[in-house]
């Protein structure tokens, strides 16, 4: 989403959206005043993941470009994709153990060098909004292949309406912090979220499978009342998302109540959903076109098609 200012009128709000141009005259004059702003308040993450990170910053010679780690980060996700699409074109074919392994360290490596970046650039005074565009590009770029490698991982390739709940889940929680963040000008990370805790259950999902005797028997094992373990993870992360994005809706509606008490020039509630039916159109398009136009290519190349609606969605 391109930067923009709290102190523009809705009139001009609308202008913008009919005109076209990916970013605004305004909003290239507010570009260089952009500053970071956000917090994730996951105690894993304070506890762990932002100390390790911290650490090996402290490490690395100040001459690394921040934008060097990001592109790394999206490499190690980038290969374990591959890895896995070698051995399961499918995503419902199984893997050799090894394979889940790697993906699992790709993973947490990956989530690591995510950590890693912001704090060199911090560092070393090079914080800017092209690191914060390519970080948040990578950064939905990897939502996409790591929901298909879930899919893969649960052997789900035949269930349609099962991969696109994996690969809602993933992207809508991404959109809707973004969403959040365009509106209210920092990006909150609460005590359990995707980023840090999600990730992590999903590196642990990788190295669990790993060490199974067999993956199909494994995640197709009974959980509880009759569902099975693939079932109630999806069903896990589909709860936790609805919550996730209830509180977007929350923070920014009340985000702007509190700003327009202020200045009455603030986008409305309204006026700041209607930037997300792009996304609810993708999501739309998704639909139709796993049960409907687009069933076949799902049957034939399921791996094609949720790259094409990755595509879709790394683009808004």
């Amino acid at each position: 989403m391109a930067a923009h200012s709290n102190d523009v009128p809705d009139a001009e709000v609308g202008k913008r959206m009919t005109t076209g141009g990916y970013i605004s005259a305004q909003g290239r004059q507010n570009l260089p005043k952009y500053h970071y702003s956000g917090s994730d308040n996951s105690y894993l993450y304070r506890l762990v993941c932002s100390p390790l990170a911290e650490m090996l910053v402290q490490s690395t010679p100040q001459w690394v470009a921040p934008n060097l780690i990001t592109c790394l980060g999206l490499l190690c996700n980038i290969f374990g994709h591959l890895l896995v699409m070698v051995y399961s074109p499918d995503l419902k074919s199984s893997c050799p153990p090894w394979v889940w392994m790697v993906l699992g360290i790709s993973t947490l490596v990956s989530q690591t060098l995510d950590n890693m970046d912001g704090k060199q650039a911090r560092r070393t005074g090079t914080s800017s909004p092209l690191g914060l565009m390519l970080d948040h590009g990578a950064d939905a770029l990897n939502v996409n292949l790591c929901s298909i490698n879930v899919m893969a991982l649960l052997q789900v390739g035949d269930y349609r309406a099962m991969c696109f709940s994996v690969w809602f889940n993933s992207c809508t929680s991404f959109f809707f912090a973004t969403w959040e963040e365009y509106q209210t000008g920092s990006l909150y990370l609460g005590v359990f979220n995707g980023p840090t805790d999600g990730l992590l259950i999903v590196a642990l999902s990788f190295f669990v499978t790993a060490l199974a005797e067999d993956q199909f028997r494994f995640w197709d094992a009974e959980f509880a009342f009759g569902i099975s373990r693939k079932f109630a993870m999806t069903g896990f992360y589909t709860v936790c998302v609805f919550g996730t994005v209830l509180g977007n809706l929350l923070a920014v509606k009340q985000a702007i109540s509190g700003l327009r008490s202020e200045r009455s020039t603030r986008m409305p509630f309204v006026s700041a959903l209607l930037l997300t039916i792009p996304f609810c159109a993708v999501l739309l398009g998704g639909v139709l076109g796993l049960f409907c136009g687009w069933s076949s290519v799902f049957a034939s190349e399921p791996r094609l098609f949720f790259w094409c609606l990755g595509l879709m969605f790394l683009i808004l």
